[in-house]
């Protein structure tokens, strides 16, 4: 496996999001587990099929995360991880 900059990029953000957000909520959870998905996956697509099979994150929280990873993708052009990368783990 390889993780791309923009991967890491990614997860970045996802993190920062999740320091903004209040102490044990959905929105802090579901970004830490987007994080965790994105730091381990070498493009947007992996981290989704990676959230896709972690059936230990509440269903709630990894819907959360893989909306969170989608909205990410969409933000950060191709060149740096974004939505055209293509492939998986």
């Amino acid at each position: 496996m390889t993780v791309t900059a923009g991967t890491r990029q990614l997860a970045a953000r996802a993190r920062d999001i999740a320091a903004k957000a209040p102490a044990g909520s959905a929105e802090r959870k579901a970004a830490l587990v987007a994080a965790v998905a994105l730091a381990e996956a070498s493009s947007a697509a992996g981290a989704t099929k990676i959230l896709a099979g972690w059936e230990d994150a509440p269903p709630a929280i990894r819907h959360a995360a893989t909306k969170l990873v989608g909205q990410l993708t969409r933000d950060v052009p191709a060149s740096q991880g974004g939505a055209a990368q293509e492939g998986t783990r």
